[in-house]
């Protein structure tokens, strides 16, 4: 008969501790919050991290959904650059939430450039595309330059139809002429 194993007895210092630097989680919930960013509106970035987890797709999809809200047209540069492979789960959840803010997407987009240097990447975001088709252009090209050449004559285009903007001397607000 064989003795019985046991784990030695872990020591104070083996313990789990709480995190002591609670900054790291702040940096997390950043970092998550980047994967959309609006900062050079009307133009979207769009950046999905290297390794696409459930607490990452959700951000994404409460990011793009925000983005959505506010009911504005706009041009999104897709940069799956990091990406270098993509797994089915993640495929499956980009789907549905391609499903779910379809109809907004086609509302709001005036264009969609996706950057995908990756050749299994770019297929997996083309059959991402295939599963609903949009109602606007896009365009999977294989480096940011592409897509950002692609965007910016969108964009262009996107300005010069835009109604001219007024600004409102009672608010102080810069409003477009016309709402």
């Amino acid at each position: 008969m064989c003795p019985t194993i046991r784990p030695p007895t872990p020591k104070w210092h083996d313990l789990e501790r709480p995190d002591p630097h609670p900054w790291r989680y702040l940096q997390a919930v950043d970092a998550l919050t980047r994967q959309v960013d609006a900062s050079a509106w009307p133009l979207v970035v769009l950046r999905p991290f290297q390794f696409g987890n459930e607490l990452s797709l959700e951000a994404l999809d409460q990011g793009l959904g925000s983005i959505l809200e506010r009911g504005e047209r706009f041009c999104m540069l897709a940069d799956f650059t990091q990406k270098t492979y993509i797994e089915l789960p993640e495929v499956r959840h980009l789907t549905e939430m391609f499903r779910h803010h379809g109809q907004r997407l086609d509302d709001g987009l005036v264009a969609l450039g996706l950057a995908v240097p990756s050749a299994m990447v770019r297929g997996a975001v083309k059959l991402i595309l295939q599963a609903r088709p949009p109602n606007f252009p896009y365009e999977v090209l294989r480096t940011r330059r592409e897509a950002r050449r692609y965007i910016a004559a969108h964009l262009e285009q996107h300005a010069r139809s835009a109604p001219p903007e007024d600004h409102d001397a009672d608010s102080g607000i810069s409003v477009a002429v016309g709402h």
